[in-house]
This record gives structure tokens, C-alpha cells and sequence, in this order.
């Protein structure tokens, strides 16, 4: 991520590269021209002067076939890394496309600023965030990614255009998978935080109808929420789990009844007496002896599986 634009020689589109490419899934690969633009004007240039297909590339985590276009052109922006304008008062922050979310976090963190909408990775660009609307765990109050963005910067065939929420080219270009234009730039409206911990509330439960309960009572206490459950077992006792309720806290000299929060390395590797470390340490000896049985009687593997899949 940069504040300079770049200076390096412009790529013409016919003069592109052909390339092997493939989504993050690797199910699907195609050739194609991969065109990787040094700067917004020259994506508007390129955008203009093509005649043929063409599709935009972000950070290349889309599972599928969203950023292949087999025998076309296909519009890398991981170069437009230029962070445009940063507004504090109202955290309002201006990028080109290629800049990815991790970039906006190691910068902005440290100065009290988050994503108002973090998906499963960090490794996506700003662009990409907002051609697929990528949601989090905090979708059931915030909505997706699209929701905090005020204006995108569209670069199309007839030229730029700028479009803002409550427009109709800017709700076709929210989750349009970039089918509408590239996204040259994007304003995103950051989140103020007070540190850089997350406060978590954990709940175990026996079934799936007390953990999806919890989950609907706890939704507007909580900005984040999220489940793990298991659906290997039958019967009534089908679908135990945890499930997790972080949220950003206060700092604790504003809030001294919170204790501060443990260091990283505290957080990796707790004390030898710690309830956790121990449990993991028995289990982890376990394995060992488990590898050994399996390789020595393989059939007792089937009889386990078997007997886990018979219904109660």
C-alpha cells in the first residue's frame, strides 16, 4: 500500500500477457490476457479502448470462476495500492482498488480505526470486498461490506463514473461481482475502536435449539456472532456446539471492573497449570496412540465409523 502513484511504464492491453489463472477453490483454471494497469487513469484508458471481454481480478480469493475470463481480458488491480485521502473526524477513508483489508488494518489499527466489516480473510482487496458485498460474523447488525462504502469510482467502457449509495448503478455494483465496472477508487467508512483486543463471550450448549436460541437472544447485545456445531450425532442430542459472542470493548481505564487483556504471548501459550494446557497436553499424547492402534488393527477404523453413523 502506497500514498505515490506509480511511475512505471503503462501496459497496452493487446500487448498483455497470456496467463494460466484460477479462483482460490483451484476447481476451475483459464488462459487469458492478464492486464495489470499502474494506475487509475490507465484503467480508464484500458477500459475505453477494449473491445473485448473483459473481467476485473482483485486479491483472487473468489472460490469460483468470478475473476476468469477464458480467452479475454482480465483487469488485475492488485497494483492500485494508493491509499487517496483519510478523513479522522468522520472516518471516512478513500483507496484504489487494489489495496487490500490487511493493508487498511496494519495502518489504521494502530490509530484507533477498524473495518466495519471483516470477512473469513483479510487477503481481499477493496475492490473485490465490494464486487462480491463480503459479509462477517457481524452481518446480522452492520449488513455487508457495501453498507459502510459512500462512494465508488467506476471504470467502464464509456468512461468513469462515480456512483453513491441510493443510486441505481451503485446497488448494481454492490455484490455485482464487477459486471457493472471495475472499481477503480471506493471511500469505506472505518469503525472507531478504543484497543485492539476483542472481548468474547463463550457458551456451550447440548443441541442445536438451545445454541440457535442463545444466538437469536444475545444478536443486538453482541457485534459479532458466530457458531460451531456438530451434526455427526442423532436423534435428540443432534447438533451440540459453542458458540462465540466478541465484541470491542472499553478500555479498562474506562472501565476498570475488565481486568487488561492478556499479552499475545500469554494468549498462544497459557501457564503449565492452566486448565486448557493441560487438557490439550493429555490429548495431544493421545494421538500418538491412537496412530499406532489404527495402523496396527485398520479395522477397527470401519467399526468406528460404522457405529458413529448408526442413528439413535
Amino acid at each position: 500500500m502506497s500514498d505515490e502513484p506509480s511511475k512505471q511504464t503503462p501496459t497496452s492491453l493487446s500487448q498483455a500477457p497470456w496467463a494460466t489463472l484460477w479462483g482460490w477453490g483451484r476447481s476451475i483454471r483459464s488462459r487469458a490476457r492478464l492486464w495489470r494497469p499502474e494506475s487509475t487513469e490507465e484503467l480508464h484508458a484500458g477500459l475505453v479502448e477494449t473491445k473485448q471481454p473483459l473481467i476485473p481480478r482483485g486479491a483472487g480469493r473468489a472460490y469460483g470462476d468470478a475473476a476468469l475470463c477464458r480467452g479475454g481480458i482480465v483487469a488485475d488491480t492488485s497494483r492500485l495500492r494508493r491509499v487517496i485521502d483519510f478523513d479522522p473526524k468522520q472516518g471516512l477513508l478513500t483507496t484504489e482498488a487494489g489495496v487490500l483489508l490487511s493493508d487498511v488494518v496494519a495502518r489504521f489499527l494502530p490509530q484507533g480505526w477498524f473495518l466495519p466489516v471483516t470477512p473469513g480473510t483479510l487477503q481481499v482487496s477493496i475492490g473485490g470486498a465490494i464486487a462480491a458485498d463480503v459479509h462477517g460474523k457481524n452481518h446480522h447488525l452492520d449488513g455487508g461490506f457495501c453498507s459502510h462504502v459512500s462512494e465508488i469510482e467506476l471504470a467502464t467502457p464509456s468512461g468513469s463514473l462515480t456512483t453513491r449509495p441510493g443510486e441505481p448503478e451503485f446497488a448494481a455494483t454492490a455484490g455485482g461481482m464487477g459486471l457493472v465496472g471495475v472499481v477503480a477508487k471506493a471511500t469505506v467508512r472505518l469503525i472507531p475502536i478504543e484497543t485492539a483486543y476483542v472481548a468474547q463471550e463463550t457458551r456451550r450448549f447440548e443441541d442445536l435449539e438451545h445454541l440457535i436460541g442463545y444466538l437469536f437472544d444475545t444478536d443486538k447485545r453482541f457485534r459479532y456472532s458466530v457458531a460451531w456445531v456438530d451434526l455427526s450425532w442423532r436423534g435428540k442430542k443432534v447438533g451440540p456446539g459453542t458458540a462465540a459472542k466478541p465484541h470491542h470493548p472499553p478500555p479498562p481505564h474506562k472501565n476498570p471492573s475488565n481486568p487488561p487483556p492478556p499479552t499475545p504471548r500469554n494468549r498462544i501459550n497459557p501457564p503449565p497449570n492452566h486448565r486448557l494446557y493441560t487438557t490439550l497436553r493429555q490429548e495431544i499424547k493421545i494421538i500418538p496412540r491412537i496412530i499406532r492402534t489404527i495402523r496396527k488393527h485398520p479395522s477397527h477404523l470401519h467399526a468406528l465409523h460404522r457405529t458413529s453413523n448408526k442413528p439413535s
